[in-house]
């Protein structure tokens, strides 16, 4: 119920500051047990509680359970590189989640057949995905790539080849056109799942990362400038500076 009860009429009506207490005194693997557990009350039902949860509570979960609020490391392949001043470990990257969902929100499905006429169907026809083209969707693009470590201006750039590039099955089915940016302005899902392929982004928004501990921070601060010399644009692989 706290994690769950937000006013509707008084933003300051919540539990937040109670559950955020409640947290601190819970070790991380009595709140990943509660944090999974099913909500009979949810909207649809038994959803797991860090799903359903308010935003500022959904929030104070994830920087419990996640490192710095954002990362699992992967137990079984722990520790990638060591030496005597760092280590590299392996993990997962969830704070790009929130950005792909919303993203997934804005695509809607064409050529949806209506169930009568499935009978009169051939083979070759599908069912196509498309992302329509606004404002918003430019924006909720720019966010969830500037997430996964993309450039603004870049990932503003990847948008626009995106979408010029994106094919949409023909009327007849048997062929595909390339949707013309000034003509269409529609970007498929299955263009925008080859783009997170691309980045190591599966299906729930999560990204496989290495994250780098640095015992120095002389060193630290050495690497960080060196990395933020990299022209990421032109390159096959991106580095967080």
């Amino acid at each position: 119920f706290f994690c769950t009860y937000e006013g509707h009429d008084d933003p300051s009506d919540h539990y937040a500051d109670e559950v955020g207490n409640i947290l601190k005194s819970l070790t991380i693997p009595v709140v990943k047990l509660l944090a999974s557990v099913a909500n009979p009350f949810s909207s649809p039902p038994r959803t797991i509680l860090s799903e359903c949860a308010t935003p500022r509570c959904k929030h104070l979960i994830s920087c419990r359970v996640l490192f710095v609020g954002r990362y699992v490391f992967d137990e079984s392949q722990f520790i990638l590189h060591q030496s005597d001043d760092s280590f590299v470990v392996a993990g997962k990257d969830y704070g790009a989640v929130e950005a792909y969902k919303r993203l997934l929100t804005t695509f809607k499905q064409e050529e949806t057949p209506d169930i009568d006429d499935l009978a009169s169907i051939d083979s070759c026809s599908s069912i196509v995905h498309v992302l329509s083209f606004t404002d918003d969707t430019a924006s909720y693009f720019v966010d969830f790539a500037t997430k996964i470590g993309l450039d603004e201006d870049f990932a503003r750039e990847e948008f626009d080849s995106l979408i010029a590039n994106s094919m949409v099955p023909s009327n007849d089915g048997n062929e595909s056109i390339v949707m013309d940016q000034e003509d269409k302005h529609e970007l498929t899902m299955e263009t925008f799942r080859t783009f997170c392929s691309a980045h190591n982004v599966d299906n729930k928004g999560v990204r496989k990362v290495a994250v780098k501990f640095m015992k120095h921070r002389t060193q630290f601060l050495r690497e960080k400038i060196a990395r933020a010399r990299l022209d990421l644009s032109k390159s096959d692989w991106y580095v967080f500076p």
